[in-house]
């Protein structure tokens, strides 16, 4: 089940507008994709987001945007500790709705007002209640 969630949650990254990004789009996806599992099903989500990127030329704006959703794809370092892999947490934690959103694998709720930066402003949904 957890995989067919990220199988979703990756096609909702190629839907968002990643044309031709460099670098950091690339880093990105396989980011992601090392959650999908290992072997074949890893291999092939790689290669999905290479030929996209080779594919679709490359746009400043999309570069920007991976460069900053890959700056905030990071498991939360209060999430660091513990006895269970970091990369196991990340990929539990891409689930959740704050993983998503700082994932670039989903929008941030409209309600969400950003005085700060949004590229790096912590959405209302990563914020630990009161």
């Amino acid at each position: 089940m957890r995989m067919r969630h990220l199988a979703v949650g990756l096609l909702a990254l190629l839907a968002v507008p990643l044309a031709g990004c460099g670098n950091s789009c690339q880093d990105l996806g396989n980011r992601i994709c090392a959650c999908t599992g290992s072997g074949t099903t890893a291999d092939t989500c790689r290669q999905q987001i290479q030929n996209l990127l080779k594919d679709t030329g490359v746009h400043s704006s999309d570069s920007a945007f991976c460069a900053a959703r890959l700056g905030t794809c990071q498991l939360p370092a209060s999430a660091t500790t513990g006895n269970v892999a970091t990369d196991v947490k990340f990929c539990e934690w891409i689930n959740t709705a704050c993983g998503k959103v700082q994932c670039g694998l989903a929008n941030r709720d409209p309600a969400d007002v950003v005085t700060a930066d949004p590229a790096t402003a912590v959405p209302l949904v990563c914020r630990a209640a009161p």
